[in-house]
């Protein structure tokens, strides 16, 4: 089984069926076909129709049977099928509490619809088929109800903020209910514990009920915030039936806050030397109101002073706002500057404030050390060991402290440096070919002696020269060597190319690599390879066979390069010699030579010998090479007379076979000549 899912583009499909007998005998079977047509049914999506006419009103007294309207939909494929089964939901959850569909489309309500809030719902509904995958499509649908029953307060609440002020019999607010189903007159009442019957009437004109002030609020000792007023409208004839409409009415108390008369911060300057009791200054603020509300009263802000302490050196008056020393300033010879904040508050309920920042700055120490000689520039290499000296800083204080020094803590650069902290004298601390940057920026501190300690800091900048060396070839190059062309694959050359550089060996600058640059000839590229760490060089191919790359002299150009990021280079040459073949094999001067054969010989029968050499024997890399070795052979195919003899390779030549020779007259002699080559 498959699903024709798998053959989404396919609509028809043929099956051809074959049914044939069990003959034993093979020729006996029959057999007969037919065609089987599959029509595929593919899933479409189901439609919702007239998507912008579900908008139906009713009254909210319809009961649960009722149908409030019915969602059309249709679907393309049949209706007996999975694809044209269709199944309506609501999607949203607070809707689907309050009302159903059924799997016709039709809605009804879910719970009684009395009272029910709010008197309009929208909603979407979904219709999917059962197909695989399911296909679906969405409405909207908007249901409103119409009230029934009793008075209706539209809104049911109200807020209003009133100054404390408010005059009695002001109004506060005019209300009247709806009534839809009218049954007898209305009355007005305000109902319910609390203030609010107190400070608030209620009036009528005509069929408005009015809302006024009663009482004072500025009456009120409690200072209450704000009042809650239940009104509440009742039919004459039957009080049960009634409606509701809360009233909150927050009172602003104090309407206005105390403010200081300058805008901004308060800041005073003062010396260390000020005597106790001392005034610093004042700071004032006034309030408009009236009473209590208009009180003023100062106060430090407890989360908002620097230092923490500061209430111990000074005081602030509660009633005029005057700040006076109250402890010997010197005692606190490190802090230059104390700050807080200043509250003024009234005393009306609520409580109305104003802050400002005050800031007092004590005078201490008035001259910090300066730096002379400025800038500050040193050169250093990449290759200064660790404690040479880069620059000596220096600073005065015109006090007469004496100043002593440190390197401020920003890494990297200032990891890579140390300062003697009397006379300023900058050394280095760390190796400094461990990165490539090309200058470092250090910021240097010099504070004086004082108990109220006051510094300076100055920039040092310190070029460093990376990589100031270049490499260098040593074991007296240029290099030349000579090899045979029968040298073993992979064997080191008899020369060693090596340089040295300067820099420092752990450092990049002075870590050398070696590669080829150039051959001459350039084919030669693929006959050796170099050692990129050793500069050791080692034949890479067999140097014989290749009668196309066959070069007697091959020169070589390699490069030493160093691992900087800026790397320098240097050259040398390399000239290797191949010895190769030089001479052909040569018979002795005893020949040529002449032998007699009978016909009747039998094989083997010995004839004469001959003899050879090659004179690259005497090449002594060729001596043990095969250029030095030969072989004999007779000359002539198997067509010629020389298949009825051999030579043996000490140089014998003897008969191979009967001597059989065509036309042969018996006695007549044959020549055999030796030829070298």
């Amino acid at each position: 089984m498959f699903w024709l899912t798998n053959l989404s583009h396919v609509s028809m499909l043929q099956l051809y069926v074959t049914a044939y007998d069990r003959s034993f005998d093979p020729a006996d079977v029959r057999a007969t076909t037919a065609t089987v047509t599959v029509i595929v049914e593919r899933n479409a999506a189901p439609q919702i129709q007239n998507k912008n006419g579900y908008i139906h009103s009713m009254s909210e007294g319809v009961g649960l049977d009722y149908v409030i309207m019915k969602i059309n939909a249709i679907d393309p494929n049949p209706a007996d099928s999975q694809n044209g089964m269709l199944v309506y939901r609501i999607l949203e959850s607070n809707a689907t509490a309050k009302f159903d569909i059924d799997q016709s489309g039709n809605i009804r309500p879910r719970v009684s619809l009395n009272g029910l809030q709010p008197a309009s719902w929208t909603f979407n509904v979904q219709v999917s088929d059962m197909g695989i995958p399911p296909m679906s499509d969405t409405t909207s649908v908007n249901i409103n109800l119409q009230r029934i029953g009793g008075p209706r307060f539209n809104p049911s609440t109200s807020v209003f903020n009133k100054d404390e002020n408010m005059l009695i019999n002001e109004v506060l607010t005019r209300l009247q209910v709806e009534d839809l189903t009218p049954d007898g007159p209305i009355a007005y009442e305000i109902r319910g514990d609390g203030l609010g019957g107190i400070y608030f009437k209620l009036e009528m004109e005509g069929n408005q009920a009015v809302v006024k002030l009663n009482k004072s609020f500025i009456d009120d000792s409690n200072k209450t915030p704000f009042y809650k007023i239940r009104v509440q409208a009742y039919r004459v004839n039957n009080p049960n039936v009634f409606a509701e409409h809360i009233i909150t009415c927050y009172v602003n108390r104090n309407p206005n806050a105390p403010v200081f008369n300058k805008t901004g911060d308060y800041v005073f300057d003062i010396s260390e030397n000020l005597p106790i009791n001392a005034l610093i200054g004042v700071v004032f603020a006034s309030d408009v109101d009236q009473g209590s509300n208009g009180e003023v009263r100062y106060s430090i802000d407890e989360s908002e002073r620097s230092p923490s302490y500061l209430r111990d050196y000074f005081a602030l008056n509660e009633f005029n706002g005057r700040i006076t020393v109250i402890e010997d300033l010197t005692k606190d010879s490190s802090t230059f500057q104390y700050q807080f904040t200043v509250i003024a508050s009234d005393r009306g309920v609520p409580v109305k404030s104003d802050r400002r920042r005050v800031t007092i700055n004590v005078s201490r120490n008035p001259n910090p050390p300066q730096f002379i000689n400025l800038p500050y520039r040193a050169n250093l290499t990449e290759n200064d060991a660790i404690g040479t000296p880069v620059i000596q800083v220096t600073a005065r204080d015109d006090d007469g402290d004496q100043v002593f020094y440190k390197i401020r803590v920003a890494p990297p650069s200032s990891l890579y440096f140390k300062i003697n902290n009397v006379t300023g004298q900058i050394t280095t601390s760390a190796i400094l070919y461990d990165d490539n940057v090309e200058s470092h920026v250090i910021t240097v501190e010099a504070f004086d002696s004082s108990p109220a300690s006051r510094t300076a800091s100055a920039t040092v900048e310190i070029f460093i020269q990376r990589n100031p060396n270049g490499p260098y070839f040593i074991n007296n190059p240029p290099y030349a060597t000579t090899i045979s062309e029968y040298i073993e694959n992979g064997s080191p050359l008899d020369v060693q190319v090596r340089a040295e550089d300067d820099d420092h060996y752990l450092s990049n600058s002075g870590i050398l690599r070696y590669a080829f640059e150039s051959f001459e000839p350039p084919a030669a590229q693929d006959l050796f390879e170099i050692s990129e760490t050793t500069g050791q060089i080692r034949v890479a191919t067999p140097l014989y066979g290749d009668l196309n790359n066959r070069p007697l002299k091959v020169n070589m150009t390699i490069k030493a390069f160093d691992k900087s990021a800026t790397p320098k280079t240097a050259t040398t040459s390399v000239v290797v010699n191949i010895v190769r073949n030089t001479a052909a094999p040569r018979f002795f001067n005893n020949c040529p030579k002449t032998a007699v054969a009978n016909d009747r010989d039998p094989a083997n029968v010995y004839l004469t010998e001959v003899s050879a050499g090659d004179p690259d024997v005497n090449v002594t890399l060729n001596r043990n090479t095969p250029n030095a070795q030969f072989e004999y052979s007779l000359a002539g195919g198997e067509n010629s007379y020389s298949r009825f003899f051999s030579i043996r390779q000490d140089g014998t030549i003897y008969t191979k076979q009967l001597l059989n020779l065509p036309n042969l007259v018996e006695g007549q002699p044959i020549g055999v000549s030796d030829v070298s080559s």
